[in-house]
């Protein structure tokens, strides 16, 4: 996929992940017409019957299919205090159950996996929120079920499927030669489901990750679902790019997933029927696609020409939906009405605390 090597990096050249032609000027003003067309006929259609097999985002097939895989879990008890290697520059704040997929260059991230596929092949992502906090308190262990190593132009790269296992209160983090450990406690692992499923900032998802009760959780999380409207460009603001009666899910994880890009960056992915005040970047592509018998086409919002996402569109007459938006979670902010007697920015808040 061509998007963002990293984040608020807008710069078309940097985003591609294959060597994308570009469109005549002419030609970028058609499309972006065509597309604005294909909004307003859709707004009184129906909904597709979907067709697509939801297994196949899930596989992550454009790492590869000749990954090893493993089986098993290491678990680690409640209140237990443990020392787990930490992968550092992780864009995602993970939510155990959510996968993540990885693709890492660094030679110390390397050094640091092919270590951990020896011992437990458990590690932890810290939680940093997007306030500039220099330390992070809480995070969440990855436990790697699939691995693979390549070499090529003397590269050497490693990619990996894991997935997010336990919560965890950060005690101490240490530098060593292949990276940082923290040393930590283990908290109740509740469901968070819903949580990863939620198309809300960071600082809202952090939030949710340090409550400890299931059910304060879940109420929090039932508010946000009633109150969000819709989601905005998080560059703009007010720019509207689709609102919450347009998700669905096209995945057996849900309607948002995380996918890493050929640069090893990981976007975390929501999918929606339709999406406004975007333009479109360049021609479709299947290249390294997240959802195969798709093309994309790199999304760009109209007002800041911020990287929001891309438009898929099928490849196939016969599937469905033959269209949809894949926009990224980094790049949105819900627009979250305030209600009397609240205060603070919209969206930046936990609404039921």
């Amino acid at each position: 996929m061509a998007d963002e090597r990293g984040a608020g990096d807008n710069n078309i050249n940097d985003n591609m992940g294959n060597q994308l032609q570009l469109l005549p000027e002419n030609e970028e003003e058609e499309e972006n017409e065509m597309e604005t067309e294909d909004r307003e006929d859709a707004e009184d259609a129906e909904k597709p019957n979907i067709n697509f097999d939801p297994s196949l985002p899930t596989s992550h097939a454009y790492l590869g299919s000749d990954m090893e895989e493993f089986h098993g879990r290491t678990v680690h008890d409640d209140d237990s205090c443990q020392t787990i290697p930490v992968l550092p520059f992780t864009a995602v704040m993970l939510i155990p159950g959510q996968t993540l997929p990885l693709q890492l260059f660094r030679p110390q991230e390397v050094s640091m996996m092919r270590s951990i596929i020896q011992r437990d092949r458990t590690f932890a992502v810290l939680a940093h929120s997007e306030t500039g906090e220099v330390q992070a308190e809480f995070g969440t262990t990855a436990e790697i079920y699939a691995y693979r190593e390549e070499q090529e132009y003397g590269i050497e790269t490693v990619k990996v499927k894991a997935v997010g296992r336990q919560r965890f209160k950060v005690h101490e983090i240490r530098t060593q030669a292949d990276g940082y450990s923290c040393s930590h406690s283990f908290l109740p692992d509740f469901s968070y489901r819903v949580a990863a499923c939620l198309p809300i900032d960071d600082a809202l998802r952090l939030q949710l990750l340090k409550i400890g009760s299931a059910i304060q959780r879940l109420r929090c999380e039932l508010d946000i679902m009633a109150r969000c409207t819709s989601l905005c460009c998080k560059q703009c603001q007010d720019t509207e790019i689709t609102t919450k009666n347009e998700i669905f899910s096209l995945s057996l994880y849900g309607p948002m997933a995380a996918y890493v890009n050929p640069h090893g960056y990981v976007h975390e992915t929501l999918t929606v029927y339709k999406a406004s005040n975007l333009n479109l970047v360049g021609r479709p592509s299947t290249l390294h696609s997240w959802f195969p018998g798709y093309a994309w086409t790199i999304a760009q919002c109209r007002t800041c020409a911020s990287h929001m996402g891309w438009k898929f569109t099928a490849t196939k007459k016969d599937l469905s939906p033959p269209r949809f938006w894949g926009l990224t979670r980094s790049a949105m902010l819900p627009r979250i009405p305030q209600t009397e007697g609240e205060e603070g920015d919209e969206g930046s808040r936990l609404l039921c605390l």
